[in-house]
């Protein structure tokens, strides 16, 4: 965490692994955590994806929904 507060105020460049903005985020139904699609685990339900922070969590939502 403190080398990202010192990569903020030195004006560098973000990581490779930081997110760039703009991406637009998925909340996952179970825990309300904000997830990035592209990372997160998804189940397709009837004519849309749902996005999951993890197989737990899409577990459970199988278990309440099926």
């Amino acid at each position: 965490m403190l080398d990202g507060i010192i990569e903020g105020y030195s004006g560098r460049p973000p990581r490779s692994n930081v997110l760039s903005r703009g991406v637009q985020m998925a909340r996952d139904p179970v825990c309300g955590t904000y997830v990035v699609p592209d990372r997160a685990v998804a189940v397709t339900d009837g004519r849309r994806q749902v996005f999951f922070c993890s197989a737990i969590c899409r577990d459970k939502y199988r278990a309440q929904t099926g």
